[in-house]
């Protein structure tokens, strides 16, 4: 009797939760968080924007006390998913939690259950900042490096076919490096760096400059 009162409880919880979130935005894939090279790379999915005019994305180390660490305009939709993502390049803590803030026009915001991730990636390369990853050309990247050495810059179908790839030099410090995507076709692609033994990678999405966020060009630390 305990344990089903303990699993009613929690279903009640949880339904609130949800509940109120579809209030706010309805959700079609809650926030997934997965671990690339370069950093971590959060995602969602809303069916529609519904009252919800912002997203804030919110980051712990103990998952009690959270701090916001970036900011994601909403945006509207005729009937289809919208998709959204934010890539935290923090590298230096190995444990951390996220979670998104709801904000609507007025009246109090809405918070979601959080994710938590345990990084295990070193990292010879750091990508201090970048233009957004919605993009129409060029793709900008700002990497920091421990050592001057030689790297490899790819673009790939994500079907790991190379159509793009050129040799370059990154010095230790801050390096700018710039992705002419002019000629490449709308779709989406697979940006990878190789130093060494090291791959860091991102996915990039091509598309009309009429599509390019307003914001898109945002992250530097």
């Amino acid at each position: 009797m305990q344990l089903f009162r303990t699993h009613f409880i929690f279903f009640l919880v949880w339904s609130v939760v949800l509940t109120g979130l579809r209030a706010n935005s309805e959700f079609r894939r809650t926030l997934t968080l997965e671990e690339v090279e370069i950093g971590q790379l959060l995602t969602w999915s809303t069916a529609q924007t519904g009252t919800t005019i912002q997203f804030k994305i919110e980051k712990s180390i103990d998952g009690k006390s959270y701090a916001t660490i970036g900011e994601v305009e909403a945006r509207t939709s005729e009937g289809q998913p919208i998709d959204y993502s934010f890539l935290d390049l923090s590298l230096g803590e190995p444990d951390a939690y996220y979670r998104l803030v709801c904000v609507p026009p007025s009246g109090p915001s809405l918070v979601t259950p959080a994710v938590y991730s345990s990084r295990r990636t070193g990292n010879l390369l750091r990508i201090s900042g970048m233009t957004s990853t919605v993009t129409q050309s060029p793709f900008i990247v700002h990497v920091e490096s421990v050592q001057s050495v030689p790297l490899m810059v790819l673009l790939k179908q994500l079907d790991g076919t190379t159509i793009m790839r050129y040799p370059t030099h990154v010095q230790v410090g801050d390096n700018v490096i710039t992705l002419d995507m002019a000629t490449v076709p709308e779709g989406y692609y697979r940006f990878e760096l190789e130093v060494a033994t090291e791959r860091e990678s991102l996915v990039l999405q091509k598309v009309n400059p009429d599509k390019v966020l307003a914001d898109g060009y945002s992250i530097r630390d």
